[in-house]
């Protein structure tokens, strides 16, 4: 397993997670989302991301069960 490639692929998967997210909250609570409380729901998910990000990225490099490993 490429950690690189496989740290790429997960984060590509938590932004996509937290778009639909916010996309889902936007469109079905539009009134909530009018001054701060909009920029406060984007920086919210824009910390939860990151914080995903690099758990993965942590949890990736320090993983070593290469004989479990279903990748080519």
């Amino acid at each position: 397993m490429d950690k690189k490639k496989e740290w790429i692929k997960c984060s590509a998967i938590v932004v996509g997670f937290y778009l639909i997210v916010y996309v889902l909250l936007v469109y079905f609570f539009p009134d909530f989302f009018t001054g701060f409380w909009h920029l406060g729901l984007i920086l919210i998910c824009l910390g939860l991301a990151c914080a995903d990000i690099w758990g993965l990225h942590w949890l990736i490099a320090h993983s070593d069960h290469t004989e479990n490993d279903n990748y080519p």
